[in-house]
């Protein structure tokens, strides 16, 4: 029996919307609410194996992986040798899970509409929860390693990382050594269990220290500023009733802007990455470089699969190198503003078809794209055809969110000479890069 064990307990906030999904709620179901992982108690869960592999990533990432063998553990392929992991990951509880549904959509790259039957709504933890997890660690010669890997350690938990979701602040961190060749220790650990066990042995406070340089994530390009020139819409796919008469009934409906969990405004990290990821795949293929079109046709090879993630007809497929988080909406003023459909017989209203539309007129954004790879591991005529992408989006060729077609979406960088000396290299790389025998 091992002579002591570290007890441990760190507490995590979330920082940005979150969910561990829960596949066997939603497996086959098209266009359904994609529930977030419960317990037994159908109470909001983050299973311990999601921290477990977010801890082993950190690990490896930190101290290579020699050392993440050595603290969790390893099988051989094909083989039956292997060794367990001497940390174990006890439990979580969340506190205060406040809830909220995103609903969204894919775009089909060739119809530049909504693909069929991809209409679906996530269930996400808001930021500001609170995860509390317990860990024990077996081996008292690993006891130190795992603590200073812990007071560096800021996960991030469930899917959608590479729209901003799952991003955590570690908040506190307490650890205690049982003895177990003591008869005080002893007791202890034959009388209590689970969160008690913690409770009993007095934690102490650790701590915490700043990530190591490299370890974290970065920036690819310099963050950038945007004014919204004309009108924005970002919808929720929910409606509210713009006003309601003396006997009770309703007006038009107006739809919603998405906001977050404080009533601000944004725009998703879903509605950037999709808009930058079709534009700068047409970029690539426009100066020669392969880029497949994207949804259902990744190949899974090309410098645009290799940054924005692909996904396989056959279930395979990566995650994307970048991060596109959501960006709020600064000094917002929003409006609603009244369509109606016209008869094309007689020429006038459509009768049934008068609608309102909640759109921001005017305030800025913030929009940094992050990775947490080193900058010269991702593909150069990928990132420089991102760059010409951002370019378009300021001089208007392709416009952000609902109605493009018709004056609305259109965004200026509000730092326009450092986006044009940021262009200016990205065609000289895009034209240094050209593949022999293509044609730009």
């Amino acid at each position: 029996m091992t002579a002591s064990l570290l007890l441990a307990r760190i507490v995590l906030r979330l920082d940005s919307p979150a969910s561990v999904a829960a596949p066997e709620q939603h497996d086959g179901l098209i266009g359904t609410l994609r529930e977030v992982a419960r317990d037994g108690w159908g109470d909001p869960w983050i299973p311990p194996s999601s921290l477990a592999g977010s801890f082993r990533a950190h690990v490896r990432a930190t101290s290579g992986p020699e050392t993440e063998r050595l603290l969790m553990g390893y099988e051989e392929e094909h083989t039956t040798q292997g060794r367990p992991s001497p940390v174990r990951f006890l439990g979580t509880r969340l506190d205060e899970p406040a809830l909220t549904a995103r609903t969204r959509t894919a775009v089909d790259p060739r119809r530049a509409a909504a693909a069929t039957g991809l209409l679906h709504t996530h269930e996400l933890l808001q930021p500001g929860c609170r995860i509390t997890c317990w860990i024990q660690v077996d081996a008292p010669e690993h006891h130190r390693t795992v603590l200073d890997h812990l007071t560096t350690w800021n996960p991030v938990i469930g899917g959608g990382r590479t729209t901003g979701h799952g991003t955590t602040t570690t908040v506190s961190l307490e650890q205690a050594v049982l003895d177990l060749t003591t008869r005080e220790d002893r007791r202890l650990w034959l009388t209590h269990g689970g969160p008690a066990l913690f409770e009993a042995v007095a934690l102490q406070p650790v701590a915490l220290k700043q990530a190591s340089t490299g370890a974290g994530a970065r920036t690819v390009l310099p963050v950038l500023t945007w004014r919204i020139v004309d009108a924005l819409h970002i919808g929720n796919a929910t409606t509210a009733p713009v006003s309601a008469s003396d006997d009770g009934t309703t007006g038009p409906q107006a739809a919603l802007l998405l906001r977050d969990h404080t009533g601000t405004p944004y725009v998703p990290g879903t509605t950037w990455k999709g808009l930058l990821r079709h534009r700068t795949a047409y970029i690539l293929r426009s100066t020669g470089h392969d880029a497949c079109p994207g949804l259902n046709d990744t190949c899974g090879t090309c410098p645009a699969c290799q940054v924005f993630g692909w996904t396989g007809k056959d279930g395979g497929g990566a995650r994307g190198a970048l991060r596109f988080p959501d960006t709020p909406l600064r000094d917002v003023t929003v409006v609603k503003r009244q369509h109606v459909a016209l008869d094309r017989f007689t020429g006038g209203a459509a009768e049934g078809l008068l609608y309102t539309e909640e759109v921001a007129e005017s305030g800025t954004l913030t929009l940094a794209i992050e990775t947490d790879r080193a900058p010269d591991a991702l593909p150069a005529p990928a990132l420089a055809a991102l760059t010409l992408a951002l370019q378009d989006l300021h001089d208007g060729l392709i416009g952000l969110g609902k109605g493009t077609t018709r004056g609305q979406g259109t965004l200026r960088c509000t730092q326009p000479d450092l986006l044009a000396r940021l262009a200016s290299e990205a065609r000289a790389t895009l034209t240094r890069s050209i593949p022999a025998g293509a044609t730009a």
